[in-house]
């Protein structure tokens, strides 16, 4: 999502805020009842399932085997080109039929009909925590031996990974989330585009020191500050951490990176490079302060620039923006984060197996891919994706991007709210209160979150 929208959130048992996909708030707490591996004890039988890479290898049905299958999908994405494309020309080629069914969630209610067997044929959700309790592993096909699986990026391939296995193919819109920054402003004052923290530093040194406000941080609904881009290198790099934490073994205070990040954000506030308006600063404005030049950057996700920036109204348009990495004190060189996917995935207990691996494989064609992508504006996340529109932040800086990319992390944290570290950080920046309680403080509602899943 992967839209980031301030819109984009989804409701649940408990509380907990959805992916903005990239998204600013980029997280589900799972639902108190999980699903169990006994769940699916009678469909062993699929748990490794034969025939998954080879693509239209299931039998095409006549008019009078033609079967209807069940799909489950967030009514939000239920229009989404790309998807009625892929089904049309799947329902011409097999004579089969899907039938979209949109829930107003991807948790709670899906949950509850789950866990009731009431299972449908294939399920496309957005990779995060409330995942989870669906207990993906057990309860969903393997496809890790498809032969497609060689297509994916590799960031897409690691949001579809649970427990050892890719349980969906991985689908949707995608962006690449960095520093959006003004050129014409770098240039005019003569800054090179930062490689490193230290250089960055000094960048936003030198902005200040000609009166322009290096970042705009809208900061206002906590979620805008987008730490989740300074987490993704760390649990990249230290996946056992992010496992240590959802088992409950390991506190964000006992992650060294975590406590350079706060401290980072406090010293960019003191040093005033978010402006003296950031704990109150809105994401509706963003337009507005870049296109003007009252700041010189923000972080951002690059389509933004092609769906969401107003490029009549300002003096700066669109392509006067490049993208650099984020740099928040946790990795030298700086990070991108990928997009928030989609899976498609096929229940073990479906009624109709056969022919949702027939759908999910016919989806996974580059040929049929390419003409559902047509002119839609993403990220490659298959590497034979070629019909895509690339942003041209992208296409300028790709070599620093493609390096320095990071799968989104956060998602796959039980618990996580970016609104409520965000909110966190303000209090840190604005001196309530110091590193170690800034830590505690994020940590309280995700243990919490834990502690009550555990009873």
């Amino acid at each position: 999502m992967k839209k980031k929208t301030v819109a984009m959130l989804l409701a649940c048992l408990l509380p907990f805020s959805g992916a903005l996909t990239a998204c600013g708030e980029s997280s589900e707490v799972p639902e108190q009842s999980a699903i169990s591996g006994t769940a699916v004890a009678d469909a062993k039988e699929n748990e490794d399932p034969e025939g998954v890479d080879k693509p239209g290898s299931e039998d095409v049905a006549d008019s009078e085997d033609a079967v209807t299958l069940s799909l489950w999908i967030v009514s939000t994405n239920m229009e989404k080109v790309f998807y009625t494309k892929l089904f049309d020309m799947w329902e011409q080629e097999t004579g089969n039929k899907v039938d979209v069914i949109g829930l107003p969630d991807q948790s709670a209610t899906p949950l509850a009909k789950f866990t009731t067997g009431d299972i449908p044929d294939v399920m496309i959700f957005t990779s995060t925590a409330a995942l989870m309790n669906f207990n993906p592993a057990e309860n969903f096909l393997d496809w890790s031996a498809a032969e497609w699986v060689s297509d994916l990026a590799d960031t897409s391939k690691a949001q579809g990974m649970y427990g050892g296995k890719l349980i969906g193919l991985p689908t949707g819109e995608a962006s690449n989330s960095g520093c959006l920054y003004n050129k014409k402003i770098f240039a005019k004052y003569g800054i090179a585009v930062p490689t490193t923290q230290e250089e960055f530093d000094a960048a936003c040194d030198k902005l200040l020191k000609n009166g322009v406000q290096p970042i705009y941080l809208p900061a206002g609904e906590g979620w805008g500050i987008f730490s989740q881009f300074a987490m993704d290198p760390i649990f990249n790099e230290h996946p056992e951490y992010l496992d240590e934490l959802n088992a409950e073994k390991k506190k964000y205070s006992d992650i060294q990176e975590m406590n350079d990040m706060c401290q980072w954000y406090k010293n960019a506030a003191e040093k005033g490079y978010f402006g003296d308006s950031y704990a109150s600063d809105q994401w509706d404005y963003n337009s507005e302060v870049l296109g003007t030049g009252e700041a010189a950057m923000i972080y951002c996700w690059d389509t933004w620039l092609v769906t969401d920036y107003d490029n009549d109204s300002y003096e700066y348009k669109a392509d006067d923006f490049g993208i650099m990495p984020v740099f928040c004190g946790t990795r030298k060189e700086g990070t991108y984060e990928g997009g928030n996917l989609n899976l498609v995935m096929v229940p073990q207990k479906a009624a109709h197996v056969d022919v949702a691996k027939n759908l999910v494989n016919f989806m996974a064609v580059p040929e049929h891919y390419n003409i559902a992508y047509d002119g839609i504006p993403t990220s490659a996340i298959y590497k034979q994706l070629t019909t895509n529109i690339e942003s041209v932040q992208y296409k300028e800086n790709k070599d620093s991007v493609d390096r320095l990319l990071c799968s989104s992390v956060t998602p796959r944290i039980v618990g996580y709210s970016g609104s409520q570290h965000g909110k966190c950080l303000v209090r840190l920046m604005q001196g309530e209160i110091d590193v170690d309680e800034c830590l505690n403080d994020m940590d309280e509602e995700r243990i919490a979150t834990l502690e009550a899943l555990a009873d």
